[in-house]
């Protein structure tokens, strides 16, 4: 039959005190639990004497993220992955709503941006011999697509709806920044294989990021006219036209002049 032992052993001496060690201190002082609801885990959590550790943070459109002190001080982190319902809360649409447009978090952010990707290159690789690349750009970028082509007569209130969500979450914005991004890159590395251009000649990048910046420019000016409650969109999308044109005929002649001081 086996015994108990109890031992007594040397207590060393605390190097650093737990409790009051910052989030990112070195040392296994904090343990990390995956939660469906981070807001309700909080507030349960908290009338049993935890303490919150800074603010609730949010990544992107991905996750959410906390710190709280538990028993002893001892740092305990949760953290909740985003899905459509949670964009839909920050939004303040029901849920219902969104999936109407998106099914799913996926869609809602990456709904229709590889075909318009490619879209985009083809138009400018396809080019007819002798158009330059700011011509085929600015043929396909102010072609009217999606809503603004569309003759449904809830095509106002849904283009609406669906700017409202995005100009008023800042992680889809970011992730709109993002997609963007990725455009600028693609067309620039295209633009380099078209114009053999070497790794440090810079015109390539430039001449990208400014045909996206007219694209982005012209989402903004949709945006803006949306959100302002103009629903006419044949109207709006011949404003955009007309906006997109003149953006391009400043880049056909060039910056030299534009803007220039005069006495």
């Amino acid at each position: 039959m086996g015994r108990a032992r109890h031992r007594t052993g040397l207590t060393p001496p605390v190097v650093a005190d737990h409790r009051t060690a910052p989030v990112n201190a070195l040392g296994y002082l904090r343990v990390m639990f995956a939660v469906d609801d981070i807001d309700e885990t909080l507030a349960r959590l908290l009338k049993h004497g935890a303490e919150l550790v800074g603010d609730v943070v949010q990544y992107e459109e991905s996750i959410r993220l906390c710190y709280i002190r538990g028993p002893e001080g001892l740092l305990i982190g949760l953290a909740e992955e985003l899905g459509v319902a949670e964009i839909a809360r920050d939004a303040d649409v029901s849920e219902a709503t969104l999936f109407n447009y998106f099914p799913t978090k996926e869609d809602l952010v990456f709904s229709g941006l590889e075909v318009f990707e490619a879209e985009m290159l083809a138009a400018v690789r396809n080019r007819a011999s002798g158009e330059s690349m700011l011509e085929a750009f600015g043929r396909f970028v102010l072609q009217a697509r999606g809503f603004l082509a569309s003759r449904d007569p809830q095509a106002a209130a849904a283009l609406y709806e669906i700017s409202r969500i995005i100009a008023e979450s800042p992680a889809l914005l970011a992730r709109e920044h993002q997609v963007l991004a990725h455009y600028t890159d693609s067309l620039a590395e295209l633009i380099a294989t078209e114009t053999n251009a070497t790794d440090d000649d810079p015109r390539p990048a430039v001449a990208a990021a400014t045909l996206i910046d007219l694209h982005r420019t012209l989402i903004d000016h949709v945006r803006r006219d949306v959100l302002a409650g103009k629903h006419d969109l044949p109207q709006i999308a011949r404003s955009t036209k007309t906006a997109g044109r003149k953006a391009l005929t400043l880049l056909r002649t060039g910056l030299d002049d534009y803007g220039r001081k005069r006495r």
